[in-house]
C-alpha cells in the first residue's frame, strides 16, 4: 500500500519497483491512496501503470482530507488480503522485498508485524551524509524478533524507543492484527501538526500489546533523503516533534506508560544529546550542534503539536 501526494514521478518509480519484483503480479493487490489531491497527476500515473502492467490489480483511492496515517488506514480498510504491506511513496524496493517481508511471518506463528532494512537511495550531498550520522533509517544487518517480555540487552529505553523497531517505509502486518490494534493514529504523522511519529507509535503499540515484531534486513528498500541542509534541519526538527508527540499519545493512553516514560526521562535525554550514546556513536566532530538543537526543539513541541492535531481531527 502506497500513500502519495502530488509526486507522480516518485510514485511511478516506487510502484514499478514493486510490480517488477520477484512476486507474481496476479497475487498482488497494489493500493495507491491519493492524499489531499490538488491535481489529477496521481490518477494519471495510476492509469499509466495499469497500461504498463495489465495483469496487475491496482486500486486507486482518494482521500480529500490528507495525512499519511489516514491514507494508510483507508488502504487497510479497503484491502481484503490477509497481509498488508506498507511502503512510502518515494522508495525503491529490492526485487525480493515482498517475498522477504511476507516470508518473515513464517519464522513464528506469533509474529504479527515485519519491518525491513531502509538504505539511502543517494549519498551525494553533505546533508545526505549528515543524515546517516543523525541515525538514518537503517536498523542493522541482523534479523531479530522483538517481544515486550524479552527486552534486548542493555536497552534501558525499551520498548519506548520505537524507532529501533523499523519504519513505515517498509512495514508489513497481518491484517487481522492491525485491525485489532485499531490502525494508525490519524493525529500523528506527515500531513498533521505532529509531522511524523505515526509509524513509530504504531510499532510501539504493537509491542505493548504483546505482539511479536520481526525485523528482517533482507527486506530492503532504498529511501531518498533530503539533499539540502535547509531540508535536513526541517526533517530532523520534524522527527523530534513526532517523537514528543507519539510519547505523549502513549503516556495519555495508560498511566502505567506515563510512569514508565517518566522513569526513562534521564536515560532518554542522555540518548539524544550525549556523544557516547548508542544513537550518536557514528557522529563525527563536524556534526552540527544545530541539528541536535533542532531535534530537541522539536521534541519539546511534540506534546502541544499532538494536542493541536487531535483538536483538528475532531473538526
Amino acid at each position: 500500500m502506497i500513500p502519495t501526494r502530488e509526486a507522480p514521478v516518485a510514485l511511478e518509480r516506487c510502484a514499478a519497483s514493486i510490480l517488477d519484483a520477484d512476486y507474481p503480479p496476479t497475487r498482488l493487490e497494489l493500493v495507491v491512496v491519493d492524499s489531499a489531491p490538488v491535481t489529477d497527476r496521481t490518477a494519471d500515473t495510476v492509469r499509466h501503470l495499469e497500461e504498463r502492467y495489465p495483469d496487475a490489480h491496482i486500486q486507486l483511492l482518494r482521500d480529500e482530507r490528507g495525512g499519511a496515517a489516514r491514507a494508510r488506514n483507508l488502504g487497510l480498510r479497503s484491502s481484503e488480503s490477509p497481509f498488508v504491506v506498507f511502503a512510502d511513496g518515494d522508495v525503491v524496493v529490492r526485487r525480493s522485498w515482498l517475498i522477504e517481508s511476507l516470508g518473515a511471518f513464517e519464522w513464528s506463528p506469533d509474529i504479527g508485524c515485519v519491518t525491513g532494512l531502509v538504505l539511502p537511495l543517494q549519498l551525494d550531498t553533505r546533508a545526505q551524509l549528515l543524515f546517516q550520522e543523525f541515525g538514518g533509517y537503517g536498523k542493522g544487518f541482523s534479523p531479530i524478533v522483538y517481544h515486550v517480555d524479552d527486552p534486548p540487552a542493555a536497552s534501558p529505553l525499551f520498548p519506548y524507543q520505537a524507532g529501533v523497531f523499523g519504519t513505515g517505509a517498509s512495514m508489513a502486518f497481518r491484517r487481522d492484527v492491525l485491525l485489532e490494534l485499531g490502525g494508525m493514529d490519524e493525529a500523528l504523522g506527515p500531513g498533521t501538526p505532529t509531522r511524523s511519529g505515526d509509524d513509530s507509535e504504531l510499532l510501539l503499540r504493537t509491542i505493548l500489546r504483546g505482539v511479536h515484531l520481526a525485523y528482517n534486513p533482507r527486506a530492503v528498500v532504498w529511501h531518498p533523503d533530503e539533499a539540502t541542509m535547509e531540508g535536513l534541519y526541517e526533517q530532523v526538527r520534524g522527527y523530534g516533534v513526532g517523537l514528543g508527540a507519539y510519547l505523549t499519545r502513549t503516556a495519555l493512553s495508560d498511566p502505567r506508560h506515563a510512569l514508565a516514560i517518566t522513569r526513562r526521562f534521564a536515560a532518554g535525554a542522555g540518548h539524544l544529546i550525549q556523544s557516547g550514546s548508542k544513537k550518536n556513536t557514528s557522529r563525527t566532530s563536524e556534526y552540527p550542534r544545530g541539528l541536535t538543537a533542532a531535534e530537541l526543539v522539536g521534541v519539546a513541541r511534540g506534546p502541544w503539536s499532538y494536542f493541536r492535531s487531535r483538536r483538528r481531527q475532531r473538526l
